[in-house]
């Protein structure tokens, strides 16, 4: 019975870490590349579009870059 209790702890401890991998590697694939589209943004088509182009892609982590290209080139 001790081994059991052991193992559970263990499947537990891992199960924990996995969820935190996977949880990190998710909220970086959601906020990063906005991330990123903003700061080329400004780069590309100039300060003021870019502030509300990464405004809008930061408050919608789902918008892709070729819709925010298409969005920030016709505001």
């Amino acid at each position: 019975m001790k081994i059991l209790r052991i193992l559970g702890k263990a499947a537990c401890a891992i199960l924990a870490v996995l969820l935190l991998v996977f949880g990190i590697a998710w909220a970086a694939a959601m906020f990063f590349p906005a991330v990123v589209v903003g700061v080329l943004a400004r780069y590309a088509i100039g300060e003021e579009k870019a502030k509300r182009a990464t405004y809008l892609v930061t408050a919608s982590p789902l918008i892709g870059g070729k819709q925010l290209t298409v969005w920030a080139q016709s505001p």
